[in-house]
């Protein structure tokens, strides 16, 4: 939503009088895939260690501060 504020026109005209409940409505799930082979395991764990790395705490207060 801040993108569409930042970036379209009959957006922005409002964009002050926008206020984003904190309250969080849902946790959705986000799955991801790998090929079942040598190849997809070595990309799995490093997608899994780089994603060790990831504050989701920092980023989210971060973003919701805007």
């Amino acid at each position: 939503m801040t993108y569409l504020l930042d970036t379209d026109p009959a957006l922005k005209k409002i964009k002050g009088n926008i206020v984003f409940n904190e309250t969080l409505l849902e946790d959705k799930k986000l799955y991801i895939c790998f090929r079942k082979s040598e190849k997809g395991k070595e990309i799995q764990q490093k997608f899994n260690t780089a994603l060790k790395k990831v504050d989701v705490s920092a980023i989210m207060s971060k973003y919701l501060s805007r």
